[in-house]
């Protein structure tokens, strides 16, 4: 805390150490990132009424979890810090160093990548469910 100076939001200091510390990690590591979406799930009264559309969300969550997995750990980086923890361009360009153009790259290889790994994914788990 003693180092935050106030001049930016303290959600994007924070999103920066935990950046450079996962990055540290990592090299030492020379492991992929694994997400885990750990934010609290709101779930509308209608949710409630439908066992059926909770479910399919969680089905939602865990293939989006599954795919992340099998993602380069930037590209799942950029993609949840964008799309799941809903930062703005800027705010990434903070937390990653990386100028907005390399960002909106590499969300756009990311998505590309990510349907890539979706499609996979989806078509071993038709084969593995006949």
């Amino acid at each position: 805390m003693p180092t935050f100076e106030f001049k930016s939001k303290f959600s994007t200091w924070f999103y920066k150490i935990v950046y450079n510390t996962s990055l540290t990690a990592q090299r030492k590591q020379n492991m992929y990132v694994s997400y885990e979406d750990t934010r609290p799930e709101e779930v509308t009264e209608e949710e409630y009424e439908s066992g059926i559309s909770i479910l399919e969300k969680e089905d939602h969550k865990e293939i989006i979890s599954q795919v992340m997995k099998l993602l380069l750990p930037e590209e799942a980086l950029i993609l949840s810090l964008f799309y799941l923890e809903e930062n703005t361009l800027a705010d990434i360009h903070e937390i990653t160093g990386l100028t907005v153009s390399n960002i909106k790259v590499k969300l756009f290889r990311g998505r590309k990548h990510f349907y890539e790994k979706l499609r996979q994914y989806m078509k071993t788990e038709i084969v593995n469910v006949i």
